[in-house]
């Protein structure tokens, strides 16, 4: 596990910092299978970043 990765990921959901959804959601997947981030992290920045574009 790398609290590295997952808080640089969780940083870029918060403030925004990525182009689009879809490619935000990819990098979360490629850190998931390379055993960057553990399930329930990714699951935590998943949702993170679906509820970020539903309020929006």
């Amino acid at each position: 596990m790398n609290m590295i990765t997952y808080k640089g990921c969780k940083t870029k959901i918060e403030k925004n910092m990525y182009e689009m959804q879809e490619e935000m959601q990819t990098m979360l997947d490629v850190f998931y299978m390379g055993g960057r981030i553990t399930q329930d992290q990714y699951e935590e920045l998943t949702v993170l970043l679906t509820a970020n574009h539903e309020a929006a």
